[in-house]
């Protein structure tokens, strides 16, 4: 069950672009237990995080078993009791607000079947609304990548180490400029 199949229509936004913020806490995380794992001698430098990237894995694939199926997918394979009944678990308001949804749902779907048929990949490029559209995902995306923002995440830590200090690591990180990031990294001599 995905986020943007459960999640009212109000928060949907919201909780697709959380995303994004759990994939670069997770990095962060991630690169911290490396930084602080990496001086141990022998199996456990590597051990360790190896086993902590499992952990979270672990504990979801068991809240899976209590987790009803999505009510738009149990609509779009003709189930809509299923539907209702999951629905009224994720949102336990009322059976008039739910039957609503419900309709909603299906409308959608007719629309989403309608648009089906006369719909291929090569639109994503023939059509100007769509070209648009890929265009500026495909932008979103890659400035995304370009800003720096994972680059931060992993040398962070480094950043932030004794040796430098963790008030030139907080200044870097307050600049959020990856260009003052290598001019600073570049020179010898203490700027603070």
């Amino acid at each position: 069950m995905s986020w943007q199949e459960t999640v009212t229509a109000r928060y949907r936004g919201l909780m697709i672009s959380s995303f994004q913020i759990w994939t670069s806490v997770g990095t962060l995380v991630g690169t911290v237990v490396d930084n602080f794992t990496a001086p141990i001698p022998g199996r456990n430098s590597y051990l360790i995080p190896l086993g902590i990237i499992y952990a979270v894995p672990v504990l979801l694939s068991i809240g899976l078993f209590f987790i009803p199926e999505s009510p738009r997918w149990l609509m779009q394979h003709d189930k809509p009791e299923k539907a209702m009944h999951s629905l009224l678990w994720l949102r336990p308001h009322g059976e008039a607000a739910v039957r609503r949804e419900l309709a909603d749902i299906q409308e959608a779907l007719e629309g989403e079947r309608a648009m089906a048929e006369h719909t291929s990949v090569l639109d994503m490029f023939t059509n100007p609304i769509d070209r648009r559209r890929t265009w500026l995902a495909v932008g979103a995306i890659s400035t995304q990548g370009a800003s720096g923002a994972m680059y931060m995440i992993g040398k962070l830590t480094a950043l932030c180490s004794p040796s430098r200090g963790l008030r030139y690591g907080l200044l870097v990180l307050k600049s959020g400029s990856l260009w003052n990031i290598l001019l600073q990294h570049g020179q010898h001599r203490s700027t603070l």
